[in-house]
């Protein structure tokens, strides 16, 4: 009887184990969800056009996945046929640092900080306009779902990264400026589309930081506080790049600026070579001159002098120099 009873009790404590191991093992197992899923057409600076699919992973903490947990994935284009793409992409980890401008408020916002892992393939079959589907199986066996619409158009105009330019106001802060396009007016309405002014930080050519500032498409302009500046100059890595994209807020088209490399932020440019670097002094009779003129006499031929001017008159306000003279060099 005693005997019959300790295997009863064994077993039941065996059962009830695999139970308690079986509820841990449950509850163990993560779940997750798709944070993002976009279909972007894109261009680039050198010309190069890509198309590519983007997956974002969140886990149950609402928290971006930044390891490769993805077994297999599907895209199926909006006419229900299985697109047949290359295998993903999964990059590093990095540290997404962000702003954005407040047209409302005109001001700039707190900057946020995120981690984010790469996870995408690019591919050159033709999209169409639509709702394209996706199909992911995660490591775990999870089967997650997810839609996105592409707009098919022309390719967006690319800002130029020579017409980049820094200036350091007296506090350290930079203003980051760039040409607005006139290809913008014809984005209709404006207000679909946005400028995104990255700064990127690599270390062993693979990217740890990357510093995004968001701007209206017709703005023009970046602001990057003192404080950001340092930390962009203390982050600890080997390579600092900066470039600029044109995107529709919808994610479906970007268009991508060539990338500037540096050593410092703001990069330091040299004063263009003849420039009138010295400052212009004007004496106290209002005479002034000038060391570095260039006289473009004709399409073909440029004369290289310097000029002497005197104050000639005021009319209603408005000061008035007459030549005095010239030397050819």
């Amino acid at each position: 009887m005693i005997k019959n009873r300790c295997v009863s009790w064994i077993f039941a404590a065996i059962i009830f184990s695999f139970i308690v191991m079986g509820s841990a093992i449950v509850a163990s197992a993560e779940t997750y969800s798709i944070n993002w899923f976009g279909i972007q057409q894109r261009i680039y600076g050198n010309g190069n056009k890509i198309n590519r699919v983007v997956i974002y992973l969140k886990d149950e903490n609402d928290q971006n996945v930044v390891t490769n947990i993805v077994s297999d994935f599907k895209v199926t284009d909006p006419n229900g046929e299985l697109m047949m793409l290359p295998a993903l992409t999964v990059g590093d980890p990095y540290e997404y640092r962000s702003t954005s401008y407040d047209s409302y408020l005109g001001n700039w916002r707190s900057w946020g900080t995120v981690r984010y892992i790469e996870t995408y393939t690019n591919f050159t079959e033709p999209l169409i306009d639509g709702t394209y589907f996706l199909e992911v199986t995660t490591t775990n066996g999870q089967v997650l779902t997810a839609e996105t619409h592409f707009t098919n158009r022309d390719y967006l105009p690319i800002v130029s990264s020579d017409s980049f330019e820094f200036v350091v106001d007296s506090s350290g802060n930079v203003v980051w400026t760039w040409d607005f396009q006139e290809s913008f007016y014809s984005l209709e309405p404006l207000n679909n589309s946005s400028v995104r002014a990255y700064i990127r930080i690599d270390e062993s050519d693979s990217m740890i930081i990357l510093y995004s500032i968001s701007t209206p498409l017709h703005m023009g302009r970046a602001f990057i506080p003192k404080e950001i500046v340092d930390e962009i100059n203390n982050s600890g890595g080997d390579t600092l790049s900066c470039s600029m994209q044109v995107r529709e807020n919808s994610g479906s088209n970007r268009a991508s600026s060539n990338s500037l490399s540096f050593n410092t932020f703001p990069p330091i440019v040299d004063e263009p070579p003849n420039g009138d670097t010295d400052p212009i002094i004007i004496n106290p009779d209002l005479s002034f001159s000038l060391e570095n003129v260039i006289y473009n006499k004709s399409l073909t031929e440029e004369i290289s002098l310097s000029a002497d001017f005197k104050f000639f008159e005021s009319q209603g306000g408005i000061l008035l120099w007459k030549l005095d003279d010239v030397t050819i060099k």
